[in-house]
């Protein structure tokens, strides 16, 4: 199956309203937009981490690949933000604040594995990862062959 990755055009009309596209203006720094060639690079970043034969169909297929490319979008724009001192976010089952708390049920394929915990850091990660689990878990392909005696 020789599947077509998205471009960026496709990229900005599914993430329309998601991210500031544009140029940065050096007048206003602080309001940084996301360039084509920055939506490129994690379109391409993306491509590697896709196998085209895990997906039954083209659909299925782009949808995955912009929710990750959106995935790795949306931690280098985390990166930029926290500079280059900042620290990583894994995935937290509760948080509280004086009185008030709020725990999440984390699905243990997820805690134990820390590639499936690092994609669902962001929305569009774990978006991703309930695209893909369900054709990475008891995956199974047939192979002809034989054994000798």
């Amino acid at each position: 199956m020789a599947y077509t990755a998205p471009t960026v055009t496709d990229f900005k009309a599914w993430f329309a309203a998601d991210f500031p596209y544009g140029i940065t203006d050096p007048a206003t720094p602080t309001y940084r937009k996301i360039s084509d060639a920055e939506v490129q690079a994690q379109l391409d970043c993306a491509g590697r981490w896709i196998p085209q034969d895990l997906l039954p169909t083209q659909g299925l297929y782009t949808d995955a690949y912009l929710y990750l490319a959106a995935h790795y979008l949306a931690l280098r724009a985390q990166e930029a933000a926290g500079g280059a001192f900042g620290q990583f976010s894994w995935l937290q089952q509760s948080k509280s604040v004086g009185d008030v708390s709020e725990s999440f049920a984390i699905p243990d394929f997820i805690k134990r594995n820390p590639l499936w915990s690092s994609l669902c850091t962001t929305r569009y990660g774990a978006r991703y990862t309930m695209l893909v689990a369900p054709y990475c878990i008891g995956n199974i392909a047939l192979q002809e062959g034989y054994t000798t005696p």
